[in-house]
């Protein structure tokens, strides 16, 4: 089949998969990559109901030429060869899968992107992942990077009873909470064979808290300078409002940050086999996952910086006494003490559930022994559904001080208040918002082979349909409760000291600064609604941004399959061509603006050719080129506004003209395999990307777009937004090289003879030009893109025990360009992760593991502007132990 078959085929016969065992899981994927007609690699589960990591994004990662990014330090989604999650097709059991989730605003918040978050589903849930670097004119279209293909456990996989459970419990070094994670599988067939059924569930609970310091980018310019201390040296001062390049830039907020995160996922899935005839079988697999995250934020922030003015009742910039500072050699105001300054308790909760429902039936005929045919029908739903409640307390027209010099990830901040006494602090304003997105996709195939001997002619359609749905409500500023004004009493009136606490954990340990706040004032979110009246507060109609679009691809292909010989050599390959036709329908139906409708539709002629020499018995040389598209994200082609971060203080906007992105790859791949674990490997790859999607950027006061008011908090008409829509730009070369060698040490003497290790390298490498602020171009990295990444694993496994470390690196990426407000660019720095696991098999059947996570503490450090590395957000979440069993039979 066309695309549900795909993996089938490339990767041999399917019965029987299952291995025992973290050496038989690498000798089975190696099977698997070195009788692939195109570039592929493989993960197997090292034991029934039992993947390698706890995510599968986590290991994906250690897969030569991928990279992940991690929320709360899980993995949530996956990029391939230097290009972003956009550009990596994700399937379930041969279709097509949009995930969507939510993470804070400084990581992208909700994903309307065409990427799958991986975090929505346990690792557990599936025993395979294929990861296609290149494509035939079989395999849909969509993934320019590649394909990842997550593959769910069926009966014939085992081909007997089969049973299998564990339990682990999980300790957060961070929240210092226990939290169980569970997974059980029962599978069997029947009728001498030709029947099976399968059913798995898994369901974990994680308490995550994650604490840090972020500045909502850096700005510059706006100073009074009439209030900057004649103590501050002239030439500092004199750089205050300058737009030329020594401008000096200022955090636009100084805030600590605690992130409390309460995630339970839920996963079941079963799966129907019938082989009723020998021309006949078919598959029936079913899944269901539900995520739901409740995460209090906690901000902790001298605003101000950020505004002109604070609806005239606090101060904003140009109200602020200077009243010293202190420069960097990159234009950064590192310390400073200020009077009239406002400091905000900004106080979120976010209640988000993500439900996800597929359904596929796959159906292969063989009517004679050279004709084969495949059908294939699947429908999916995926939907996101997100309650936020805010309280915000403040205390205006007050001292304020910070010092990034002796860390310039997190600053040491003093303050003329008592963090944690309401009588300094007054009631602000609450907020109330509502967002969802719904994508449903339904698609039907049909394949045809006809073996020739050494010849199979192929070909086939399909049909595809994507509905992206987002409707978002806001109701911002909201002061008028309990019968009156609240903005500006007293936390210690009656009305308000039953919801006033302090920050849930203890703050500051390990972000390496000396002299934090432990603790400050906060809202209780879980008091707040019943005792102002939130929960009776409509959020209103008006505010929101209904929104959608339907994308419907048509595509038929030819392609002719060989087997022979080569200067005597075995020679194994295809070539064939897909035609795709695609259409979109965008719509807005915003009720501050008129309702709006686009119609889009354009072809692709999309060649492709894999082929395999078989240097030897060992040895392989393949060469792979294609042509390829991925489409924009669906968010980006609503023909309005897309979304209004008043976080951030940025708006974006859509553009249904966009063209896809278009690309030509070339892949080379020479590969050595010996032993039974053994492979040495190099994969040099190119694509030549037509054009890519940019951000064209401006940046001005809110009051000046002419967006109606009522999109953003009151007082926020002159605080500067800005202001992004995504446009066809240059294109840009891609290229780089995977290296691989991975050994088992087994001709090694007793015990080290139970060692082996799994090395990869991959470098990628590509400019583009981007729209800037400025108005005009620069050459940057592509966003997402790390030149360098690294894996290694260390293992050693007998039948009785065994364990093995892995480490992951990847190098520093860009995430946006331009950066917002005058910043060139925004990015992360690099990153290095340690997990480790052990197990010990008490029987055959019972087994103890240990694991521990993200050992290193890892941050995630992120900066804007690529000359004065500006701290963006910083924050860790810390180690997780898990300690579990299993137990199968």
């Amino acid at each position: 089949m066309g695309s549900a078959c795909a993996a089938d085929d490339a990767g041999g016969d399917l019965d029987e998969i299952v291995v025992t065992g973290y050496k038989q899981s690498i000798a089975r994927a190696l099977d698997l990559k070195r009788d692939a007609i195109g570039s592929r690699e493989s993960i197997l589960a090292d034991d029934v109901a039992a993947f390698p990591d706890l995510n599968v994004a986590e290991a994906l990662q250690r897969v030569p030429g991928i990279t992940i990014t991690r929320d709360g330090g899980e993995g949530r989604q996956v990029s391939m060869r230097g290009l972003g999650p956009d550009f990596t097709l994700v399937k379930i059991n041969g279709m097509e899968a949009l995930g969507t989730t939510q993470s804070i605003d400084a990581r992208g918040g909700t994903n309307r992107s065409r990427s799958f978050d991986f975090n929505l589903f346990a690792a557990e849930l599936f025993n395979r992942v294929d990861v296609l670097k290149s494509s035939s004119a079989q395999d849909e279209e969509g993934g320019i990077a590649g394909t990842v293909d997550l593959r769910t456990p069926k009966p014939f996989d085992y081909n007997k009873f089969t049973f299998s459970t564990a339990a682990k419990m999980a300790y957060g070094e961070n929240s210092g909470e226990v939290d169980p994670r569970a997974a059980l599988l029962i599978s069997d067939t029947f009728g001498d064979g030709k029947y099976g059924a399968l059913f798995s569930a898994a369901f974990s609970r994680r308490s995550v808290v994650e604490q840090g310091y972020s500045t909502v980018r850096w700005a510059s310019g706006g100073w009074n300078l009439n209030n900057v201390s004649s103590s501050v040296d002239p030439a500092i001062k004199a750089r205050l409002n300058s737009t030329a390049a020594n401008a000096l830039y200022y955090p636009r907020y100084f805030r600590y940050d605690e992130y409390v995160q309460d995630q339970k996922r839920l996963g079941l899935t079963a799966a129907f086999q019938a082989r009723p005839a020998d021309w006949i079988d078919m598959d029936l697999d079913l899944l269901y996952g539900k995520l739901k995250t409740d995460r209090e934020e906690y901000n902790f922030d001298a605003f101000s910086f950020a505004t002109s003015n604070t609806n005239g009742a606090g101060t904003g910039l140009p109200q602020t006494i200077v009243d010293s500072l202190a420069v960097d050699g990159n234009n950064n105001i590192v310390a400073g003490s200020f009077r009239n300054v406002d400091i905000r308790s900004d106080n979120q909760l976010y209640q988000d559930t993500t439900d996800f429902y597929a359904a596929s039936l796959k159906t292969h005929l063989r009517p004679t022994d050279a004709l084969k045919v495949d059908l294939f029908g699947g429908y999916q739903e995926a939907d996101f559904h997100d309650r936020q409640t805010g309280t915000y307390f403040w205390s205006p027209n007050t001292s304020f001080s910070f010092d990034l010099r002796d860390n310039d990830r997190v600053a040491k901040q003093t303050y003329g208040v008592g963090l944690t006494n309401p009588a300094d602090w007054q009631f602000y304003q609450a907020r109330l918002r509502r967002q969802m997105v719904g994508n449903t996709f339904g698609t039907g195939q049909v394949d045809a082979t006809y073996s020739l001997g050494d010849v199979d002619l192929k070909s086939g359609l399909d049909w595809r349909r994507f509905n992206y749905d987002s409707t978002s409500n806001s109701y911002d500023s909201i002061t008028n409760l309990l019968g009156r004004n609240l903005r500006g009493v007293s936390l210690t009136d009656s009305a308000l000291s039953g919801i006033v606490t302090t920050v849930p954990y203890n703050f500051g340990t390990g972000l390496g600064t000396s002299g934090l706040p432990s603790r400050w004032i906060v809202a209780d979110l879980n008091k707040v609604s019943s005792a102002l009246g939130l929960d009776k507060v409509a959020v209103p109609v008006g505010t929101g941004f209904p929104q959608g679009v339907q994308e419907t691809t048509r595509a038929g292909y030819v392609q002719a399959d060989w087997r022979s010989q080569l200067f005597g050599l075995p020679f194994t390959g295809n070539l064939g061509v897909r035609v795709v036709r695609t259409d979109t329908d965008s719509y807005d139906r915003d009720p501050s603006f008129p309702p709006v409708s686009f119609h889009r539709d354009y072809t692709d002629v999309l060649p492709a050719m894999n082929l395999v020499l078989e240097t030897s018995a060992d040895t392989r040389v393949r060469l792979d080129a294609n042509r390829n598209v991925t489409r924009p994200s669906l968010s980006s082609l609503v023909p309005a506004i897309s979304s209004v971060n008043t976080s951030g203080k940025t708006v974006t906007f859509g553009n249904p003209n966009l063209d896809p992105y278009r690309a030509t790859s070339v892949d080379l791949s020479a590969e050595w395999y010996f032993g039974k674990q053994g492979i040495v490997a190099a994969q040099p790859f190119y694509k030549k990307i037509d054009s890519f999607i940019v951000d064209g950027v401006t940046t001005m006061k809110y009051s000046q777009s002419g967006l109606p008011a009522s999109l953003v908090p009151a007082g926020d008409g002159d605080v500067s937004y800005t202001f992004y829509q995504p446009v066809n730009g240059q294109g840009a070369n891609v290229y780089g090289v995977e290296l691989m060698y991975q050994q088992g040490l087994d001709f090694l003497p007793a015990p080290f003879n139970n060692l082996g290790y799994l090395l990869n390298y991959t470098y990628a490498h590509s400019r583009a030009e981007y729209k800037l602020a400025s108005g005009g171009t620069g050459m940057y990295d592509l966003t997402g893109l790390s030149r360098n990444s690294a894996n290694a694993t260390l293992y050693y496994e007998t039948e009785k025990y065994g364990g093995r470390a892995s480490v992951n690196y990847r190098d520093g990426y860009l995430a946006s360009v331009p950066g917002g407000n005058g910043n060139d660019v925004a990015g992360y720095h690099g990153s290095l992760n340690l997990d480790v696991s052990f197990f010990y098999n008490v029987t055959d059947k019972l087994k103890v593991t240990l694991e521990g996570v993200n050992l290193t503490n890892q941050a995630e450090n992120e900066y804007v502007d690529s000359k004065g590395d500006r701290v963006y957000s910083y924050t860790r979440s810390g180690a997780q132990y898990l300690l579990g069993v299993r137990y199968s039979y």
